[in-house]
C-alpha cells in the first residue's frame, strides 16, 4: 500500500522547454522522476526511485506567438563538453538555440505507506529547489498542511484542478508511416489549416497532445570527465521522445510514471496503474 506526497503548485521559472533538439514542449515524466529521485536521496527514503504523477496548472513558453508561429526567445549560451562547442574555435559564448518556459505544476510522489516522511525537510528542499533546469520561486506546500494523503481519491479531491500527463502510444501505432518520426508528426499534425479556426477550436479544450522526454539511449560507456557535475561518471546519450496528452483531472485521475531500465542502453519512463 502507498501514501501520496503532494508537492502543491510549484511555480518554476526558466525551465528547459526543449525535450529534444527537434522538439519544443513542457518537461516530460523522466524530468520529474529525476527530481523525485533527488528528493528521495535527500530524505533518505528506502525507495530511491519513487513513482510520480504530474498535474500541470499553467505552462507558457518564453516566446512570441506570431500568426500561430512560435518564435522562442534566444539566449547566448554554450556548455563546455569538448573544444568543438564554441563559435569559430574560440571560447566565447555562441548563439545556440535555447527554448525556455515557465510553469505552475503539482508533483505527486508515491511512497510506501510505512515510510516516515520529514515534511519540514521537504518544505526546506522546495524553498531552494530546482526542477527541469528552472528555479522553484514559490510553492503552496507547508509542513503544517494536509499534503500527505492516504488514497488517490483524496489526492484528486485535494488537488482539484489541472491536467495530468498520460501516454498516447496508441496514437503513434495508429498513425500512417513506417518511420517512428513520421508517425509522431502524423499523430500531432493540426487538423485545421486556418489559424483563426484553429484558435477557436482551442478555446474550449480539456486536453492537448504533447511530445515529451521519455528516457534515453546510452551511446558511450560512463567514464570520468573533467567538469562533470559532482564528479559523477559521464556518458553521452540520445534523448528518447514519446507522445503524451495532458488531460483534465475532471476526466482522469492522476497518471503515475516510473523509471525502468529496459536493457544495458535504454532507460525509459513508463505509465503504471
Amino acid at each position: 500500500m502507498y501514501k501520496y506526497l503532494i508537492l502543491q503548485r510549484l511555480s518554476v521559472k526558466g525551465v528547459n522547454a526543449q525535450p529534444a533538439w527537434w522538439l519544443v514542449g513542457a518537461p516530460g515524466p523522466v524530468t520529474y522522476l529525476g527530481f523525485a529521485q533527488d528528493l528521495a536521496i535527500k530524505l533518505d527514503l528506502e525507495d530511491k526511485n519513487p513513482a510520480v504523477a504530474i498535474v500541470m496548472h499553467d505552462w507558457s513558453l518564453r516566446a512570441e506567438d506570431v500568426d500561430w508561429v512560435i518564435r522562442p526567445h534566444q539566449f547566448r549560451a554554450a556548455a563546455l563538453i569538448n573544444n568543438d562547442d564554441y563559435a569559430s574555435g574560440s571560447r566565447t559564448l555562441a548563439g545556440q538555440p535555447t527554448v525556455r518556459g515557465d510553469m505552475v505544476v503539482t508533483v505527486i510522489v508515491r511512497i510506501p505507506e510505512e515510510q516516515p516522511i520529514d515534511l519540514r525537510e521537504v518544505e526546506r528542499i522546495l524553498d531552494t529547489g530546482r526542477l527541469a533546469g528552472g528555479s522553484i520561486t514559490s510553492h503552496a506546500f507547508s509542513a503544517k498542511g494536509p499534503f500527505l494523503q492516504p488514497t488517490l481519491e483524496q489526492v484528486r479531491r485535494y488537488v482539484r484542478s489541472g491536467f495530468t500527463l498520460v501516454d498516447r502510444e496508441d496514437l503513434m501505432a495508429a498513425a500512417p508511416g513506417k518511420d517512428p518520426l513520421d508517425r509522431f508528426l502524423a499523430a500531432t499534425k493540426p487538423p485545421l489549416k486556418d489559424a483563426r479556426l484553429r484558435k477557436e477550436e482551442s478555446e474550449d479544450r480539456t486536453s492537448w497532445l504533447t511530445g515529451y522526454a521519455a528516457g534515453w539511449l546510452q551511446l558511450t560507456q560512463p567514464e570520468q570527465r573533467p567538469g562533470a557535475r559532482e564528479g559523477l561518471p559521464h556518458c553521452f546519450v540520445e534523448q528518447l521522445v514519446g507522445l503524451g496528452q495532458f488531460v483534465s483531472l475532471r476526466e482522469k485521475p492522476p497518471q503515475f510514471w516510473s523509471l525502468q531500465r529496459k536493457n544495458s542502453q535504454v532507460v525509459i519512463a513508463q505509465p503504471i496503474d
